[in-house]
C-alpha cells in the first residue's frame, strides 16, 4: 500500500484462513503496555491469529516489541493516522474472516473470542459483538445492555463483511465517537450488535499528562466536535438543531466554568470544517434507529441540570461576585 511500510514479523506458516480472527492493534509510543496486550492474546486466544499492529509512532518504536512475538504484521504509515484511521488500515490488512479490536493499553485473561465468534456465527445478522470492558482504575463496567449501541475499539469481534457493508469508520471524528458513529449505521444497514457479558476485556488507560492537564481540550473541543459531527451525519436538521443547540450550551458553560473559551471554538469549527468537507457522507437514519440512539444519547446526558438554568446560575453568580467586590472597594 502507498504510504505505508509492511512488515511481516516471525511468519510461522502455521494458519488457515478458513476461520479464526484478525486481531486489529493501533498503538502509539506505548511500548510495555503493547507487550503486555500482545502477550496476553497469544496466551489466552486459541483460535487461529495474526496480530497486526498500526504503529503511529514516526520513530517506529513498536517494532522492537512485535519482533518478540511470532506472527506479526507490523504496518507503519508515512504519516500519523488517528484511531479510526488506523483501525481501517488494519481491517484492508486482514486475512480472517473475524476481526478482534482492542487498544494497546488493554489486556484479556480469558479467551474472549470464544464466545464472540459463536454468536457471529449463531446469527447471520449479527455484524459484531461487544466485549464486556472494565476499566482498571474505576472498575466501571460498558456496555451495560444486550443489544449494544456500539462496539468499544478497546474491546470487540467484528464479522469482516458486516464490516465492509456497513463501512469503515469515519475518519473525520475527535477520539471515541467513531465507535457509536458506525453502531447507528450497523443498525441502519439491518444489522444489529450483540454483547458477550461474560468476554472481559481489561482497560488500563495511560495517564500521559498531568492531572488535569489539557483537561478542557479533551472534554469541551472533542465533545463538542463529535457530537455535531454524529447529530450531522445521521439524523434529520430538527433533530441537529434541537440536540446541537444543547450540546454547544453544555460544552459553553463548561468553558466557562474552565475559564477559556477556546476549546469551544475549536470543536465547534473543527466541527464545521469537517461537516462541509464530508457532507457527501451524510445519509439519514430509519425512525427506529432514530430513537433507540438520540433519546438515551441526549436526554441521559452527563450534564444533568437543564442547560440554560446552568448558564443563568453561573452569570449570576459572576454578577454577584462583581457586586461584592464593587460594595468592598467602596467600603
Amino acid at each position: 500500500m502507498e504510504g505505508i511500510s509492511l512488515e511481516e514479523l516471525n511468519p510461522t506458516g502455521r494458519r488457515s484462513e478458513a476461520e479464526g480472527v484478525s486481531i486489529l492493534i493501533a498503538t502509539d509510543r506505548r511500548l510495555e503496555k503493547l507487550r503486555r496486550c500482545i502477550q496476553s492474546l497469544h496466551t489466552h486466544i486459541a483460535s487461529d491469529k495474526e496480530i497486526i499492529v498500526v504503529d503511529n509512532d514516526p520513530a517506529r518504536s513498536a517494532r522492537t516489541i512485535c519482533l518478540d512475538f511470532p506472527d506479526i504484521l507490523y504496518a507503519a504509515p508515512v504519516l500519523r493516522l488517528g484511531v479510526a484511521a488506523a483501525r481501517n488500515l488494519g481491517a484492508r490488512l486482514a486475512s480472517f474472516p473475524n476481526l478482534l479490536v482492542i487498544d494497546d493499553d488493554a489486556y484479556v485473561e480469558s479467551d474472549v473470542c470464544d464466545e464472540a465468534l459463536r454468536m457471529l456465527n449463531e446469527d447471520p445478522k449479527c455484524a459484531a459483538v461487544a466485549l464486556c470492558i472494565i476499566d482498571v482504575p474505576t472498575a466501571n463496567v460498558w456496555p451495560k445492555a444486550d443489544p449494544a449501541k456500539a462496539v468499544p475499539g478497546c474491546g470487540g469481534v467484528f464479522r469482516r463483511s458486516a464490516f465492509t457493508s456497513v463501512g469503515p469508520q469515519r475518519e473525520s471524528f475527535r477520539f471515541g465517537a467513531e465507535e457509536i458513529d458506525w453502531g447507528v449505521r450497523c443498525y441502519n444497514a439491518g444489522f444489529h450488535i450483540r454483547y458477550a457479558r461474560s468476554s472481559v476485556v481489561f482497560h488500563d488507560p495511560a495517564q500521559s499528562r498531568a492531572a488535569g492537564e489539557r483537561l478542557p481540550d479533551y472534554k469541551i473541543r472533542n465533545n463538542l466536535q463529535n457530537r455535531l459531527l454524529f447529530l450531522f451525519y445521521n439524523f434529520t436538521w430538527k433533530t441537529v438543531l434541537l440536540q446541537g443547540s444543547r450540546v454547544c450550551i453544555s460544552n459553553f458553560v463548561l468553558g466557562l466554568r474552565y475559564r477559556t473559551l477556546r476549546p469551544f471554538c475549536e470543536g465547534l469549527l473543527g466541527a464545521l470544517r469537517a461537516g462541509w468537507s464530508t457532507r457527501r457522507q451524510r445519509v439519514l437514519v430509519s425512525g427506529a434507529v432514530d430513537e433507540f440512539y438520540t433519546k438515551p444519547n441526549f436526554e441521559e446526558d452527563e450534564y444533568s441540570i437543564p442547560y440554560w438554568r446552568k448558564l443563568v446560575g453561573l452569570l449570576r453568580g459572576r454578577a454577584n461576585r462583581r457586586a461584592g467586590a464593587s460594595r468592598a472597594r467602596l467600603s
